[in-house]
């Protein structure tokens, strides 16, 4: 889980990566990233080698869910947040 302050208020955020089809050979698909890794920039897919010999053909999906167990998120309203994933060709 990853956590986020807004206000007064810390919330945690879970996420899951999933991908649906297949990652080529030579590459490698890291879905699993724990919190304190988000901090910071993290990789999907990363080559594994000198070469890549298949191409990819996946999709993937994040899910995130915020967890407010206290119902906090009702008063406040509104809220959101940026995500930025990048896509770097390999």
């Amino acid at each position: 889980m990853y956590k986020i302050r807004l206000y007064q208020v810390t919330f945690e955020l879970k996420h899951h990566v999933s991908s649906d089809g297949d990652v080529g050979e030579g590459v490698d698909a890291d879905l699993e990233h724990n919190s304190n890794d988000l901090a910071e920039d993290v990789s999907v897919l990363e080559t594994v080698g000198d070469s890549v010999s298949s191409a990819t053909n996946a999709e993937f999906t994040l899910d995130i869910e915020i967890v407010d167990d206290s119902n906090v998120m009702e008063m406040a309203g509104e809220f959101s947040d940026t995500l930025t994933l990048t896509y770097t060709d390999l």
